[in-house]
């Protein structure tokens, strides 16, 4: 972190949205989120760089974090904003395993999920730098039932692997901790669906579901 640190390199979004941050360690992630050029994570909620405004609105009004309707549309703008990273000049390349649980869970009510489940199917679509896996139900067990994480790679400086919790993130970069997580990556990955095979999944939920 160090060495990311001493590149001096900063998104601009800790600028812009300096009163939505609520902790140092998020102000640490967007730092991070921002140089990264590869992101792998396994998650149990759509992620935020995909997330619909309406699909973030529900997510950020239920987290009891933010008191008043102005702080979570500040923080849902930042949400969204951070999604520029799929698209700018290098895009970042995003590689989600996503539990099966987010595809059922109805976050925001039926018609906010149908259109977060129909935007995870076009942006997989139209971009060949985000890639989303689908962890089935039948799985079971897994290599990452304990807690979501999510590892970054940068052009400088070695990965780092994030856990976020609702108070702040645990930062590991020793060699033996990232080589735990992925290992847990590649585990996760063998037993997910394969990117088309989770297209298929998404639009017969859509279809059974939400028509």
């Amino acid at each position: 972190m160090a060495t990311l640190a001493a590149s001096g390199k900063r998104t601009n979004l800790l600028d812009e949205y300096q009163e939505a941050i609520q902790t140092d360690g998020f102000k640490d992630f967007l730092h991070l989120e921002g140089m990264a050029i590869r992101s792998d994570a396994f998650l149990q909620v759509v992620p935020g760089l995909l997330q619909t405004e309406a699909y973030a609105t529900s997510i950020v009004e239920r987290s009891q974090v933010w008191s008043s309707k102005r702080e979570v549309s500040r923080f849902v703008e930042l949400r969204l904003a951070r999604q520029a990273a799929l698209d700018r000049e290098n895009p970042l390349d995003l590689n989600c395993i996503l539990d099966e649980a987010a595809l059922h869970r109805v976050v925001g009510g039926r018609a906010v999920m149908k259109g977060q489940l129909e935007r995870l199917l076009a942006v997989t679509h139209d971009r060949s730098n985000v890639s989303v896996q689908v962890l089935p139900f039948e799985v079971g067990a897994h290599a990452g039932i304990d807690a979501p994480f999510q590892l970054l790679e940068f052009e400088v400086g070695s990965p780092i692997v994030v856990v976020e919790t609702k108070t702040t993130s645990a930062y590991f970069e020793e060699d033996e901790d990232v080589d735990r997580y992925k290992s847990a990556l590649e585990s996760l990955r063998t037993q997910a669906l394969d990117a088309q095979a989770s297209r298929r999944h998404i639009q017969k939920l859509i279809k059974d579901c939400y028509t």
